[in-house]
């Protein structure tokens, strides 16, 4: 491992670093290593006495929800035995750098006798030898962990299958006294492991500061817990979502394997409801797998037949796919992630086609309660060194929108220029939809017709790292039955990642000039509805997206903006909000005169634990305000283009959650303002 920067790193024993009658015996050599791997951010803090095991949890719990970083030892995040590293490292101890070293410290504990603050270590698959995984045993059958597969320093269970398979055993740190326990290359000491505690006696063995070359270079290679050469594609190389994902409605539920029973009773569509779901989850803890289903049944309360409801709700076999809820493979921002489920909310690119659709904003209930089928959306994203590909359709059984984004990095390809030029990446971006309203007709539905989308990106990193700027150009078109526009736009994003991983600001802001019938972000958060009335100033003509489009025709260019900005807080708190605002460059008439304004902010509190527990709070709000002319009024107006969505959480036991939902909305064909409103109870069992 080569260490461009020594003086940045420093060691506990400070005398030896700055000794230099080391020289020779390859003690540079050894020296460079341990201090490539002991960094500033894990320098150990003396202390004389034991910490109270209480202290380990308190230390741990103040770094939930940091980022899963491959090879971290908190410069942007940790892997699992970074992070206990960090922990102990606070309170007076030095352990070696992976969970495998780490396992050669301590008293060993059976999985009976473990106490708060114990080591609990894991293999990769059942019956393995290879330690892979450490954590700490935070009590009541709970580990804290940088978890893999959730990306996060978190909580999991002891008790679930996952682990309860791929157990190997515990340590108990703090039976011995703060001190150096790992040699100068982050491997165990000699004669620091002991199977109980009366064996540990007063001598804790020596430590061997001197390798030979054969060694040394063994050590480097052992530094790490897992090499960036074993991670699967489908995770990041440092965890964490994308700050502007998921912008609809939905409930708020757990990673983790296991059945519940929801049970629940609200207000839907104008009348009172009770509503029964049965819930089915798997996670994958190394892998991110998850696969989400429910069989939900609504039953109406003081009107209507109970059997018929029963009956409409499964009548045909399109209705059975209301039993999938969600399939995801990977995670947001790795090399290969893969999502099928009821809540997206797609971008392709830079936006201009294709920005937070969202099929569901909606639904005919909620889409992780579907009593009537919904849009179950695929979102797939691919990436290698020389370019990448996305993919989105909208409604997988029954495809109506769908969008496609291919990018390379020519030069990278070639292998011409500097790295600086490598990064170039130039994108084309097809979106159509295939079915979209036209003329109505007498019957009162719509003629069909199709909607194309072509778009060429060119975009480049100006700079990369914890700190990141981008800046880009788009030029894009749409192709309807009677014509076709062009539109361009220009723009810069900014990424910080500050803290250790744990603050995660982004920011984008584009200008748009376009011809007067193209209208940017086309398919756009509230597309499903407004392609059948198009929002312009004169409420009163009804006319779809498409025939806006050819009314626009030969009319005067236009202008537009778009900003966005969100900030992440150690994946607890989510905020985010975006602007978008446009118009033609001249005088038109009210009936064509498209309402590009656009508001939109949401705030989401997630795994925020309790005190001194693994029970979690969740919160979720999202606030549309669509094509608007006049900011005011605000929440819960009649106002038909306002959207809000909110829902909560909260763990009142290891096997009890209570959660709500209220949605506001327009309703799809009456244009109804309808508010919605849900209570349940959830009982729930991890596997």
């Amino acid at each position: 491992m080569p260490v461009d920067n020594p003086g940045m790193f420093r060691c506990v024993d400070a005398e030896w670093a700055q000794d230099d009658s080391h020289e020779g015996d390859a003690s540079d050599a050894v020296r460079a290593a341990w201090l490539a791997w002991r960094s500033m951010s894990l320098q150990v803090v003396p202390r004389n006495e034991r910490p109270d095991p209480t202290e380990v949890v308190d230390v741990a719990r103040s770094y939930l929800g940091t980022p899963y970083t491959w090879g971290g030892v908190g410069e942007g995040g940790f892997d699992c035995s970074g992070f206990v590293n960090k922990v102990f490292a606070q309170l007076g101890y030095d352990l070696p750098r992976t969970s495998r070293e780490q396992f050669k410290v301590g008293v060993a504990v059976a999985s009976a006798g473990l106490v708060v603050g114990d080591l609990v270590f894991f293999t990769s698959s059942p019956g393995d030898a290879r330690i892979t995984h450490v954590g700490i045993y935070a009590g009541e059958g709970d580990l804290i962990h940088a978890a893999t597969g959730k990306g996060e320093v978190t909580y999991d269970s002891l008790r679930s299958h996952y682990y309860a398979q791929r157990w190997v055993g515990g340590r108990r740190i703090l039976a011995l006294p703060p001190g150096v326990y790992s040699t100068r290359t982050g491997a165990a000491r000699a004669g620091v492991f002991f199977e109980n505690v009366l064996a540990i006696g007063e001598h804790l063995g020596e430590v061997d500061i001197v390798y030979d070359d054969d060694e040394i270079g063994q050590l480097i290679l052992e530094l790490t817990e897992h090499g960036e050469d074993e991670r699967p594609i489908q995770l990041a190389r440092r965890g964490g979502a994308r700050v502007i994902d998921e912008v609809g409605p939905r409930l708020l539920r757990h990673d983790r394997t296991g059945l519940a029973m929801r049970l629940g009773a609200g207000r839907f569509g104008g009348s009172g409801g009770m509503l029964a779901a049965i819930e089915g989850t798997y996670f994958g803890d190394s892998n991110a797998l998850k696969v989400m289903t429910s069989a939900a049944i609504l039953l109406p309360i003081g009107d209507g037949n109970v059997g018929n409801s029963l009956a409409e709700q499964w009548s045909d076999a399109h209705d059975f796919t209301k039993l999938l809820s969600k399939v995801s493979y990977g995670q947001p921002e790795s090399r290969f992630y893969l999502d099928v489920g009821r809540t997206a909310s797609a971008t392709l690119g830079q936006g201009q086609l294709l920005r937070n659709y969202t099929p569901n904003i909606v639904s005919p209930v909620l889409p992780s309660f579907v009593s009537e089928p919904d849009a179950l959306s695929l979102s797939f994203a691919g990436e290698v060194d020389e370019g990448g590909a996305e993919l989105f359709v909208d409604d997988l059984f029954r495809p109506q929108v769908a969008a496609v984004r291919l990018a390379t990095r020519p030069l990278h390809h070639l292998r011409l220029g500097g790295e600086f030029f490598r990064a170039l990446e130039l994108s084309a971006t097809y979106a159509v939809d295939s079915n979209a309203p036209n003329e109505p007709t007498a019957s009162g539905g719509f003629t069909r017709a199709r909607v194309h989308g072509l778009g060429m990106t060119a975009q480049l990193p100006l700079l990369t790292g914890d700190l990141g700027l981008e800046v880009y150009g788009d030029c894009s078109g749409l192709v309807y039955p009677q014509g076709a526009a062009m539109g361009g736009a220009v723009g810069t994003s900014f990424a910080a990642d500050l803290g250790g991983g744990r603050h995660r600001l982004r920011s984008r802001f584009e200008l748009r000039v376009s011809g007067a019938s193209f209208l940017p972000s086309y398919f756009d958060a509230t597309y499903r509805i407004n392609r059948a009335q198009a929002p312009v100033a004169d409420d009163d003509t009804l006319r779809t997206k498409v025939a806006l489009l050819e009314a626009l025709e030969g009319g005067p260019a236009r202008w537009g903006l778009y900003g966005e900005l969100a900030y992440v807080w150690a994946r607890r708190l989510n905020l985010g909000m975006s602007f978008e605002d446009g118009s033609s460059l001249a005088q038109v008439s009210a009936a064509q005169r498209h309402l590009d304004r656009s508001l939109m902010f949401f705030v989401e509190v997630q795994n925020l634990y309790l005190p001194q527990s693994s029970r979690q709070v969740h919160l979720y709000l999202a606030y549309h305000l669509r094509n608007f002319e006049e900011l005011r009024p605000l929440f819960f107006s009649e106002r038909t283009n306002e959207y809000i969505f909110v829902a909560a959480s909260v763990d009142l036991g290891r096997y009890l959650s209570l959660g709500g939902v209220v949605r506001k909305a327009a309703r799809p064909k009456s244009g109804e303002v309808s508010v919605d409103a849900l209570l349940d109870l959830t009982l729930h069992y991890e596997i």
